[in-house]
């Protein structure tokens, strides 16, 4: 059978990790500042406006529920992308440090434990879960060195991942959309510095009910109006991006992992995201380059169109994913969606999951271009 190898990335993959630090160094008067990777314009004040979940291909379908952005959008159509997995998890932690993840070591919404027994949520399961965020923070982060406002939802203020991505960052609970925008605002115009502007309502609906659902058109368009709290800055500059894109899969296109023929010889824990799933063999077998090679020829024999199967080192050679990424956190195998369809382990993932209409995790154009856009 003829196989469809993993495509190389473009150049822009990662780029997303580059504009918080770019921001801070475009506003920072003194030597000691991060690189100015992206060459922003040197301004006293940088919003950051970072809509979860919101692609360039999600933005284009739907303009016309977003008349002020999309006045901006198609006069720019300035575009770059996060890495693999294309998830809150990585993007947000990447925009956060100004790292790939393979140096700040966050690569999927879930991943296992160290003897790979169980599975930890990086992103909302630290409560849960009882772990500390500590343990993994390998890493540091643009708040602990430079002076950055975060303008978030109240329930963000005290959890785990925003102790790992934004420790010292000078929390503002906002949980109104149109508020949280005019905070922003405010901050910026009159205390200057970079201010990091978080929306993770358009993400929440679009995963229960899709993107371009009425709901989620809803709060598009409540974004939409919320911008022109940012229109008319006069000492500030602020720059719309997103985290990730997202799909829509109907339950039809579910895969189930601990179904395949594949699978069935081999005790596995598969962490990730729904679109792209990264395969851990159990610590009691026996790995081996060659045992790999033969597992993986038969996923793609099985899943032959539906998927791309490749190991972390395709990752790496072909630019998804930057080198460097610790031997122990790599998976065996990665399973990414390239058609419509979603991959789940019914043994870990939660019931309600199974549900979600919208879905990203993928390296497609749709789950990894991202807008970034100058707003004011």
């Amino acid at each position: 059978m003829t196989v469809t190898r993993i495509p190389a990335a473009p150049k822009d993959v990662g780029i997303l990790s580059l504009v918080l630090s770019s921001a801070i160094a475009a506003t920072a008067a003194t030597a000691a500042k991060p690189l100015n990777a992206l060459k922003f314009e040197k301004s006293r004040g940088y919003i950051v406006l970072v809509v979860d979940g919101l692609g360039s291909h999600n933005l284009d379908d739907h303009l016309g529920h977003a008349p002020n952005i999309g006045r901006v959008w198609r006069a720019q159509k300035s575009t770059i992308r996060c890495e693999f997995p294309s998830t809150t998890v990585v993007s947000l932690t990447g925009l956060t440090t100004g790292l790939r993840s393979a140096k700040h070591g966050l690569i999927g919404y879930n991943v296992p434990n160290s003897t790979r027994t169980e599975l930890h949520n990086l992103l909302s399961g630290w409560e849960v879960d009882g772990n500390d965020p500590s343990t993994y923070k390998t890493y540091p982060t643009l708040s602990e060195s430079y002076a950055l406002s975060v303008v978030s939802p109240s329930i963000y203020r005290n959890t785990g991942f925003t102790s790992l991505t934004l420790p010292s960052g000078y929390f503002h609970g906002v949980d109104d959309i149109a508020d949280r925008f005019k905070t922003a605002a405010e901050i910026a115009e009159r205390d200057g510095g970079v201010v990091y502007l978080y929306v993770p309502e358009l993400d929440q609906v679009g995963h229960r009910l899709g993107a371009g659902s009425s709901d989620w058109l809803a709060v598009l368009e409540e974004i939409d109006s919320a911008v022109r709290h940012l229109s008319n800055l006069k000492r500030s500059i602020a720059l719309l991006t997103a985290d990730h894109g997202m799909v829509n899969v109907d339950t039809d296109g579910q895969i189930h992992l601990e179904t395949l023929d594949a699978l069935k010889s081999v005790s596995f824990i598969a962490g990730g995201d729904t679109r792209s799933s990264l395969i851990y063999l159990s610590a009691d077998e026996i790995v081996s380059d060659h045992r790999i090679s033969d597992l993986r020829q038969k996923l793609e024999d099985e899943l032959s169109g539906l998927v791309w199967c490749a190991t972390w080192t395709d990752l790496e050679r072909s630019g998804w994913v930057a080198t460097g990424l610790q031997v122990e956190k790599q998976p065996d195998i990665v399973l990414l969606a390239s058609a419509a369809v979603t991959l789940y382990d019914r043994r870990t993932c939660k019931p309600r999951s199974l549900l979600m209409k919208g879905h990203h995790g993928s390296i497609t154009d749709a789950e990894t271009q991202v807008p970034l856009i100058r707003l004011s």
